[in-house]
């Protein structure tokens, strides 16, 4: 609602003068009823109220917020009050007598009406010659909504009449009725859809003038309004869309007439009217099927003006047969002409149709132009909420308010959830319902896309959560396309529910027409009443038969046989990010020279498992995303087992990934493509832990696993026997993309590696069966399958002296690279083994310095590359120590895509220590270490030497002060026992002076 303003109050004033000769009766109800009156054989009143004087007494009744005159809180309208449970309330207006210009008796009655809550009810009457009631002229039933809307109806009496408004409602708490702008007008009604918006634009094509659309006469043919199917067979509508039936009309254009030819244009013009402010929505429905459909634009034209050069929403081609919906924010004012331009295709099968041209005085739900697709396959409305999409589900525009996509708590307290239900934390979305600033009985609707089971039943399982002292209603609704919301919901639940979230299954019979799931919360007009949803999942099943596992835990076994199970793959779910899905399968699939033959667990064609289909229409590298449910922390290592199948020449690639919690990027952490010949091959990962750090991951996660088309249709990818197992596990000995690999058999040099010209000393190669050569025992006991590797021997050398050994140049095309190599060192504890990565730029980066435990045994190390170094070398840099003994030594280096995984060589539940990571000087931490302790030490060492100078000094001349007094005593001594002359003659000796009696 707009507030009152000069311009407001001007153009109303003028509308009013540019009919007052045309008009009978007029009233706004702003200074009185203008001879109205209350009728006194009904149960309630009317009353005449602003909502500024009337907010508080009938604050439960849902008072509109402004009138329809001026648009704000102080403009006056009526509105019902009540005396008991069920009320009857009439408004009875002055006779009126019949007005007769130019012969014409026809008039029109025209008034706004705003309706609240499911029991409200209002009929116009009239009354001729102060007769009985009769029947109705106009009525109308429930909800219209929050907004003012337009209605009118044609009057045609030879004698004097009375028009009475009655309303009717059972007392909910929420009902409420009003009227306002109440006009008599000496013509004909100008036809308006007043079901639907309050817009003289708004048209649903079923009254004779077609709402004043006319045809562009500068075009080549023209609309037609049509009820029933088109003249030919394949193409265009049935029915229409606003009634649903072959009795209602839209308008549509035939392409079979002669001498229709590819390119014609039809033009329909709408009445002009004005926009006076930002984002008006525009809405119409559309049906453009056939195959030689041509293209459908809106233009919305200035009134004056040429039609403009870009259409404001263009449709081309074949839509399916089915009536869709498109919407266009408008933001600009002024006046306009819509014009509707269809373009004629290329043959006789190209009818395009429109129906129900709505204008509405605020933005589109979604605030932006919305096209609804085709009609998607069940599992597609799935949804978590996570994308800004919301997986097209939509708002109901003809609701009160909309729903919310929300992260973290509601904004009010002790209602609404904490956090969603998918990843449970505050970066999780969900769904729902703000109650504060509502009124009682006000609703919102979300609804999916289309949707088709095909005559198969299908469940939908979704999460709820309903907690708040004021919980209203949450209902589920199917709602056949193209028609109205049923009387009865599938699902209803009321009241406080706890704070948890809760889960529902909803039984869909099987059908061949196209239909929408809604969901509708309400409230009842208090802000501890916020209702959620999330976690939509829809089953190819009756809902008996579903069984969703929302934890995946170490006692899981998914085999995709047990039926049960089947209907929701064992609480798997298909990803909405993705291009297509992962199906069910027993027995071969369809392309020959690809796929198993039979699944993993029966080794028969009984057994199902779970595959992707690689032939048309899928395309290379499309995708099919499947998300495993969510794994808990463990105080253990965790191990993902399942088994794979790749066989086929076009096979493209099997991706692992693991998304932790809160976390809106999926780690890499295993990959396989190609064709792995006519086998079933197992896969094993340790997944909960942190390759760079000593300790287990302490949030919840998922698995996904992803598969890759390939280069052509022989490429099908299938899986099956996926397990979570409380264990250790060495990953998988698989093929995976490995950019280099080094075990040094064959040398240094046939793996691509160089030394640095630039050092002083270089890498040699050590074979463990030559005894002429240092001896590594301990690797031929780590290993025992390996007999050479790289070393450096730190004899003879100066302290300082470096060898660096460059691996061949490896390519990283913005993915993820882990470098993992072994590594042993003994001899002086300085010596050091720095890795750096050298770009193409010859930049020198720092990757870590391992650390030297003097330990017999060889040590695994990783590193995940940076990734945007797109070209890098990787330098294993030795450095000689303080004494020039002992050795360093390398051994199967290797650099893959991916993240990097455990170490294989260390034992159960036990997770590799971080290596040391020094900055870019080079200079080890214990170097460091040793370096600041000896600069300290020396410090506190000649602080104690000149402590004890000071003090040395301090002593010897208190020491000669004593002695001079000692002496200066002596000399003046009064004591009769001790002679003055052995005093002075013995200075030497140490006197002692004597007490005297």
């Amino acid at each position: 609602m707009q507030p009152f303003n000069m311009f407001t109050f001007l153009l109303f004033f003028l509308s009013i003068f540019a009919i007052f000769r045309a008009e009978a009766f007029f009233c706004d109800f702003e200074t009185d009823l203008c001879g109205i009156t209350q009728d006194n054989s009904d149960t309630g009143d009317w009353v005449r109220i602003s909502y500024t004087t009337g907010r508080y007494e009938y604050r439960r009744q849902n008072l509109p917020l402004n009138d329809h005159t001026f648009g704000n809180s102080t403009g006056h309208y009526m509105f019902n009050t009540r005396r008991q449970y069920e009320s009857i309330f009439r408004l009875v207006s002055p006779t009126q007598a019949v007005q007769s210009t130019n012969n014409n008796t026809v008039m029109c009655l025209q008034f706004w009406y705003y309706m609240q809550g499911n029991t409200a009810e209002l009929n116009v009457y009239l009354r001729i010659n102060s007769s009985v009631l009769g029947n109705p002229v106009w009525s109308r039933s429930g909800n219209r909504g929050s907004i003012w809307r337009a209605a009118q109806v044609q009057i045609q009496e030879n004698s004097t009449y009375q028009v009475i408004f009655e309303g009717s409602r059972q007392w909910w708490g929420g009902e409420s009725i009003g009227i306002d702008d109440v006009m008599i007008i000496n013509s004909s009604c100008q036809a308006r859809d007043d079901n639907h918006d309050v817009k003289n634009v708004s048209c649903s094509f079923e009254t004779w003038n077609l709402c004043g659309y006319s045809q562009d006469l500068s075009d080549d043919f023209n609309w037609h309004a049509h009820n029933g199917a088109t003249a030919t067979i394949g193409t265009g509508p049935s029915r229409d869309h606003t009634l649903g039936s072959e009795l209602g009309f839209y308008m549509y254009v035939e392409t079979s007439v002669y001498p229709r030819i590819e390119g014609h244009k039809a033009r329909l013009i709408s009445p002009v009217w004005t926009a006076t402010k930002f984002e008006q929505c525009i809405e119409f429905w559309y049906h453009m099927y056939g195959s030689d459909v041509g293209a459908l634009s809106l233009y919305i034209r200035p009134v004056g003006s040429t039609l403009p050069a870009s259409p404001a929403v263009r449709l081309v081609g074949h839509h399916t047969n089915i009536w869709l919906r498109a919407t266009y924010v408008m933001n600009l004012t002024g006046s306009f002409e819509l014009v509707f331009e269809a373009f004629r295709g290329s043959g006789i099968y190209g009818d395009i149709a429109i129906d129900d041209v709505l204008i509405h005085d605020a933005p589109c739900a979604n605030k932006t132009k919305e096209l609804i697709a085709e009609p998607l396959e069940f599992h597609k409305a799935d949804c978590n909420f996570e994308y800004e999409d919301l997986c097209n589900y939509t708002q109901d525009i003809y609701d009160d308010f909309d729903w919310i996509r929300k992260q973290g708590p509601t904004t009010s307290r002790q209602t609404g959830p904490e956090t969603d239900h998918t990843y449970r934390n505050e970066f999780g979305h969900y769904m729902y319902i703000e109650a504060s600033q509502r009124r009682a009985g006000m609703t919102a609707r979300l609804m999916t896309p289309i949707l088709t089971n095909e005559n198969t039943n299908t469940c939908v399982f979704f999460y709820y959560h309903m907690y708040g002292q004021r919980i209203d209603f949450l209902k589920v609704y199917k709602k056949d396309f193209g028609g109205g919301l049923p009387v009865d919901p599938l699902f209803v639940r009321h009241g406080n529910q706890g704070n948890i979230w809760k889960s529902q299954k909803v039984d869909i019979e099987g059908q061949t027409e196209y239909f929408q799931i809604v969901f509708e919360g309400s409230v009842v007009g208090n802000i501890y009443g916020d209702i959620a949803i999330d976690d939509i999942v829809f089953h190819n099943t009756s809902c008996d038969k579903v069984k969703v596992l929302s934890v995946f835990n170490s006692t899981t076994d998914c085999n995709f046989d047990d039926n049960r199970n089947n209907a929701s793959l064992c609480g798997f779910i298909q990803s909405t990010s993705d291009d297509f899905d992962w199906q069910l399968r027993n027995g071969s699939t369809d392309s020959t020279a690809t796929g198993p033959s039979a699944d993993h667990t029966h080794g028969d064609t009984k057994g199902q498992y779970l595959y992707i289909e690689a032939s048309n229409p899928r395309r290379p590298n499309e995708r099919a995303k499947i998300v495993s449910p969510l794994i808990e922390p463990a105080d253990h290592l965790l191990c993902f087992k399942f088994w794979y199948h790749m066989k086929g020449e076009h096979v493209g690639r099997l991706n692992v990934y693991r998304r932790l919690e809160g976390s809106m990027r999926s780690e890499w952490l295993w990959t396989i493509n190609g064709d792995q010949s006519d086998r079933w091959i197992e896969a094993m990962l340790p997944i909960n832990y942190y390759s760079n750090r000593d300790d287990f991951i302490e949030t919840n996660m998922r698995i996904i696993l992803e598969g890759v088309i390939g280069t052509g249709h022989l490429g099908d990818i299938a899986i099956d026997d996926i397990k979570l197992e409380s264990h250790y596990c060495f990953p998988s000995d698989t093929t995976v993309v490995t950019l280099l690999a080094c075990d040094f058999e064959a040398g240094i040099t046939k793996c691509g590696f160089s030394q640095d010209l630039s050092d002083v000393f270089d890498w040699k190669t050590f074979n463990i069966s030559d005894e002429s050569q240092p001896g590594f025992v301990n690797y031929a006991i780590a290993i025992g399958r390996q007999n050479n590797f790289a070393y450096l021997n730190m004899a003879g050398r100066k302290k300082g002296d470096l060898a660096t050994l460059a691996t061949m140049t490896t390519t990283s095309n913005g993915t993820q690279r882990c470098l993992s190599f072994k590594y042993l060192m003994q001899g002086d504890v300085q010596q050091q083994l720095n890795v750096y990565s050298l770009d193409s730029s010859e930049a020198l980066g720092l990757i870590g310095v391992m650390p030297n435990k003097r330990t017999s045994e060889w040590k695994k190390c990783q590193f995940e590359l940076p990734v945007d170094q797109d070209m890098s070398k990787i330098l294993f840099e030795g450095v000689v120590g303080f004494e020039p003994k002992g050795f360093i030594a390398l051994d199967d280096v290797t650099i893959n895509i991916g993240g990097c995984i455990i170490a294989t060589t260390l034992p159960d539940n036990n997770v590799p220590s971080k290596p040391t990571v020094l900055g870019n000087d080079g200079i080890g931490v214990a170097a460091k270490l040793f370096i600041s302790f000896t600069i300290i030490l020396i410090f506190l060492i000649l602080l104690a030497v000149g402590v004890m100078g000071i003090r040395r000094k301090y002593i010897k001349r208190a020491m000669q002060t004593d002695i001079r007094e000692n002496q200066a005593n002596i000399h003046f001594t009064k004591d009769q026992n001790v002679s003055s002359d052995l005093a002075v003659d013995n200075p030497h000796y140490e006197v002692t002076r004597l007490d005297t009696a």
